[in-house]
């Protein structure tokens, strides 16, 4: 994935875009899975157990 956002080349203006939607993608996901998700659980269910 990081190679797409950075290698220069022929063609690589159509690869850039999707490399760094790749990457932020998964670094948004890593931040959410452990912090917002679970506390938005937290919140609806009223932290019951």
């Amino acid at each position: 994935m990081p190679p797409l956002a950075i290698l220069p080349g022929k063609g690589a203006e159509l690869d850039r875009g999707l490399g760094i939607a790749k990457r932020c993608g998964l670094a948004l996901s890593t931040f959410l899975t452990p912090t917002v998700i679970p506390a938005r659980d937290g919140i609806v269910t009223g932290f019951s157990t």
